[in-house]
């Protein structure tokens, strides 16, 4: 027989568990969410921010000088009036891809030639 409960204690049911915990995360989520929010608020000025520290880079250095006389300021690749000119173009060298692919595909062609040559004696030899 279930024992009468006193008014005013009520026992902690496994669904009252759950539910506490869920409020926990909740506000977990509540309080992430709030984070992102800020950050997402502050993300121009932050990029802003380094674009201009990265400014006063370039000039710093522009304005430090070089080391060398006949060195241009700023090295530019692509379109810079600064930059030498290169008495002949520059050899376009492969990519490190294909390079390693031929590397791979002479290892195991020299592989099986040495496994066919290997068979090859240990047949003649017997």
């Amino acid at each position: 027989m279930p024992k009468p409960r006193k008014s005013g204690q009520v026992s902690p049911t496994p669904l009252d568990a759950k539910q506490q915990a869920l409020l926990k995360e909740q506000e977990k989520v509540r309080a992430q969410m709030e984070k992102l929010t800020v950050f997402v608020e502050k993300a121009p000025e932050m990029k802003k921010q380094a674009e201009e520290r990265r400014r006063a880079q370039i000039v710093e250095r522009a304005s430090r000088g070089s080391r060398r006389i006949d060195t241009p300021v700023l090295l530019d690749r692509y379109d810079s009036v600064l930059a030498a000119p290169s008495p002949r173009p520059a050899k376009r060298r492969g990519t490190l891809k294909a390079k390693k692919r031929q590397d791979r595909l002479t290892f195991f062609t020299l592989l099986v030639a040495l496994l066919v040559l290997s068979f090859w004696v240990w047949t003649v030899w017997r």
